[in-house]
């Protein structure tokens, strides 16, 4: 019984000093990986040589007031009073981006034709009582977008009762469209606009199409001009960026990312 008791208290020996041991080991291992690791990411060289932190630079035009702004991740911001500022090293001059996007979105061609698939219009027939509905040519011509329109398309086409020839031109519709898709029909040969109510096949088609058009060219890269640093200098440089439109409104810009295509 004495020589059983010896054994189990060796081995309780044993079993306790393997147990200190690899305590020492585990905390000892874990002090040094510690230090290291704190060695290794405190180390402010380190810091400076492997790691580049880009400020945010993105700047954006507002189609809606026709004017420029810069965030400063925080908030959009409109340009100081020397209309000019500094991003990731970048100085950028609100005249000079104004006059790009301007370029870009509103240079085009006109008149522009485009091809109308759905003609006749049926609600005007259902909502009015009228004895017949309203049917448009083949074409609708987009004849004009306005800066001072605050983006607005305007758009002609030619019209028959649907009891006609629908390739027959018998009166003028003018219409409007605005940034946010909403499309009006001039009254007359007035500037009164109202809200089209008779929405049917052929203006949802008209509307689909000319958003289309209007934005388009955001396909194409646009070319900032700018000013960058090069030994406590600035000096021009020239580089082309995607555009993304957000809201309808926004055409934003993302200067840490130039691209030469999109």
């Amino acid at each position: 019984m004495k020589k059983k008791a010896q054994i189990e208290f060796r081995t309780m020996a044993i079993v306790i000093v393997l147990v200190i041991v690899v305590l020492v080991i585990v905390i000892g291992g874990y002090a040094l990986t510690s230090q290291q690791f704190l060695d290794y990411f405190g180390n402010t060289k380190f810091q400076e040589e492997n790691i580049t932190i880009k400020e945010i630079a993105y700047i954006r035009y507002d189609i809606s007031k026709d004017k420029v702004q810069y965030y400063d991740s925080t908030s959009w911001n409109d340009f100081p009073q020397n209309k000019e500022t500094v991003l990731d090293n970048k100085k950028i001059s609100e005249d000079a981006l104004k006059l790009e996007f301007s370029k870009l979105y509103y240079t085009r061609n006109f008149p522009a034709t485009l091809i109308l698939v759905e003609r006749n219009n049926k609600k005007i027939k259902e909502l009015q009582g009228w004895e017949s509905g309203r049917a448009y040519k083949k074409e609708f011509i987009i004849s004009g977008f306005s800066q001072e329109e605050k983006g607005a398309v305007f758009i002609e086409t030619m019209h028959t009762s649907a009891r006609n020839d629908p390739n027959r031109g018998e009166s003028k519709t003018r219409f409007r469209l605005s940034l946010d898709n909403n499309l009006c029909e001039y009254i007359g040969l007035g500037d009164l606009c109202p809200i089209f109510k008779y929405l049917d096949s052929p203006e949802y088609e008209i509307i689909g199409k000319t958003a289309e058009w209007r934005d388009a060219v955001l396909k194409n890269p646009i070319s900032i001009n700018y000013k960058t640093l090069n030994e406590n200098e600035f000096v021009p440089k020239t580089e082309t960026f995607c555009i993304q439109k957000i809201d309808d409104i926004y055409l934003n810009i993302n200067l840490n990312e130039p691209k030469t295509s999109c």
